[in-house]
């Protein structure tokens, strides 16, 4: 992973950072140990381009979504910028986040998903948030595995993250044997899921969250060796110059996933 060459790529190339690439620059360096790469001021005025009434969104006239607040809180959390009342309204922000949840449709798994995890963020940060654990009921009432377009690996792994942040002592043995039986129909000769990474990443991620990290050997050693031999992120420079992630914003964001 070449560090240097991200943190050079992100600070000359503001036209390619919207909130999502914005978020995961930030966070895989966190999660390298580097940290304040970036001025706060240029951080301010990206992010300020994807807000709508003191509210994230995908763009500054577009419609505020859980997704988006999730990606910009995380940002401003991260900074140390939270609290600065210029950039956002927490108040404005956590409205919506409740509305969302009223009238639930337990089917948007990864919208909820997305909602949770900002409503903690806000709670971790000093806010008040009213209990959500009486999602749960209607939530378990979903058939997971025959949602439309089902990605076992995937939806999956927004479920039980989901359900994980609701109640972290919930109980997912009914959903092991029939999960298995998805993940091991959508495995490739080479270890993988479908050949793609974010979907091994994540299958990976859900036996470890269904407590299978010990038992599902193979299929563990399969998704490592795939993930191994593939992730050489912003090293490689791609083979079809039209769609490299220093010349194509759609690229990068694949990158950075």
């Amino acid at each position: 992973f070449d560090v240097k060459q991200l943190i050079n790529f992100v600070n000359s190339s503001p036209e390619f950072l919207d909130l999502e690439n914005l978020f995961y620059c930030i966070n895989i360096l966190k999660m390298l140990g580097v940290r304040n790469q970036f001025e706060t001021g240029y951080i301010k005025k990206i992010v300020s381009n994807y807000i709508n009434g003191g509210v994230f969104s995908t763009g500054r006239y577009h419609i505020p979504d859980p997704m988006s607040v999730f990606y910009g809180l995380s940002i401003l959390y991260e900074l140390d910028l939270l609290n600065n009342g210029e950039i956002i309204d927490l108040l404005d922000v956590e409205m919506l986040l409740e509305n969302e949840l009223t009238n639930i449709v337990p089917e948007k798994i990864i919208l909820h998903f997305f909602t949770i995890l900002c409503l903690k963020l806000l709670e971790k940060n000093g806010g008040i948030i009213t209990d959500k654990k009486y999602l749960i009921e209607p939530l378990t009432e979903v058939d997971i595995f025959n949602l439309e377009g089902f990605k076992p690996a995937s939806d999956i792994f927004f479920f039980l993250g989901l359900m994980s942040l609701l109640d972290n002592n919930i109980d997912f043995s009914n959903f092991k044997e029939p999960y298995l039986i998805e993940l091991k129909s959508k495995l490739s000769p080479n270890g993988s899921l479908n050949g793609n990474i974010t979907e091994t990443a994540r299958g990976l991620l859900s036996l470890q969250l269904l407590g299978l990290q010990d038992k599902e050997l193979n299929i563990i050693s399969g998704f490592l060796t795939f993930l191994n031999l593939n992730v050489n992120m912003f090293k490689i420079e791609s083979n079809f110059t039209e769609f490299d992630w220093k010349s194509d914003k759609i690229a990068f964001k694949i990158e950075l996933r």
